[in-house]
């Protein structure tokens, strides 16, 4: 099915499409950061518990990032179902296609 059948199909017009690709080429790319900053912040909660260092700043840093990151996800899922292609209460990890056709 054609992206075009598709939005028609959904009720979206060709900006409400574009502006919901954008938007999960947004949510994507936030995904992606957090997780590398979810990274980081483990490697140094590790660091501080192997020299003996008090790890209860660093530990509730690391559960916002994981917030943020749910945050994320459920924002991805959001628009996936948006677009029609998922339902909306089905939850998984995909990522953008921008490709003319799904």
């Amino acid at each position: 099915m054609s992206i075009d059948s598709l939005a028609y199909a959904n009720n979206l017009t060709h900006m409400d499409w574009a502006l919901i690709i954008s938007s999960l080429q947004t949510a994507e790319q936030r995904l992606k950061t957090s997780e590398r900053l979810i990274l980081n912040q483990c490697k140094l909660i590790w660091s501080l518990e192997r020299t003996g260092e008090d790890t209860t700043s660093a530990m509730a840093v690391f559960r916002e990032m994981e917030r943020r990151q749910l945050k994320h996800l459920a924002d991805r899922e959001r628009l996936f179902a948006e677009l029609g292609l998922v339902d909306a209460g089905e939850v998984g990890t995909r990522s953008v296609n921008t490709s003319r056709t799904v």
